[in-house]
């Protein structure tokens, strides 16, 4: 079953993916490459990966309901 953001965005489940893009931004400064929303450990949460500075990629998971960071990894 693929998950439509806009559709649970207008259910009010999840923010709307510019919020949620803007939050990013302001906390991880790079280049957005990909997102994908996702179901982890029961919860929706938006995968971004950012190309930062010097080449490197980071994973950056974000509650979709909520907007919080949960948390930031280079990506292997």
């Amino acid at each position: 079953m693929g998950l439509s953001a806009r559709r649970l965005a207008e259910q009010g489940k999840i923010l709307p993916l510019g919020e949620i893009v803007s939050a990013v931004r302001a906390n991880v400064p790079g280049d957005h490459l990909e997102t994908e929303l996702e179901y982890d450990d029961g919860r929706l949460v938006y995968e971004f990966k950012i190309l930062r500075a010097g080449g490197r990629i980071q994973e950056v998971e974000v509650d979709a309901a909520t907007g919080r960071i949960i948390k930031i990894e280079d990506d292997d």
